[in-house]
């Protein structure tokens, strides 16, 4: 299913941050609209649907300790209007981040999903992240990370990969 580009869009965001005896929590609201940057002039151009999206996060963050979730509903946005496909594209991340003095650690678990209406199931995405980092000292950093993302097609995975990642980087 192809997607379009859009123009004129036009983002609507809202934001609420607050300290609460040292927890410190911060919600948004985002919403964004745009038109596709093609519309059919004629029988062999393909239509696509406007933008609409929906935006929810909230982070909670106390000492070195953050948990954010974040929501995204992007309907039928791209899909081409002469396909079945119901697009009911959205999804979820949840994320976790702990530093003590140089060593940090992380994880990130991220779902999606996308509806083919010619389909029993819809089309999935999962990502699930960890990663550790040590702060050297004198802009020398040190971080790795372990990832599996799994993708399915119709309840049939068409992804399944492991990641280890490693990276020393240096800071001037």
């Amino acid at each position: 299913t192809g997607h379009a580009c859009y123009t004129d869009l036009t983002d609507l965001v809202i934001s609420y941050i607050t300290d609460i005896e040292g927890i410190s929590i911060s919600g948004t609201y985002g919403y964004q609209t745009g038109n596709v940057s093609v519309e059919p002039t004629s029988g062999t151009i393909t239509g696509y649907n406007d933008l609409e999206g929906h935006l929810y996060t909230l982070a909670l963050s106390y000492g070195g300790a953050t948990i954010h979730y974040k929501y995204n509903d992007m309907e039928d946005s791209g899909v081409a209007k002469t396909t079945l496909d119901a697009g009911n594209t959205e999804g979820s991340a949840l994320c976790g981040l702990y530093t003590i003095g140089n060593f940090s650690i992380g994880g990130c678990d991220v779902e999606t999903s996308y509806s083919e209406t010619a389909q029993s199931i819809d089309n999935e995405s999962t990502t699930r992240l960890i990663g550790v980092g040590y702060n050297l000292g004198g802009g020398v950093n040190l971080e790795a990370a372990y990832a599996m993302i799994e993708e399915k097609d119709n309840g049939v995975v068409d992804t399944d990969v492991d990641l280890v990642i490693t990276k020393l980087s240096f800071g001037f």
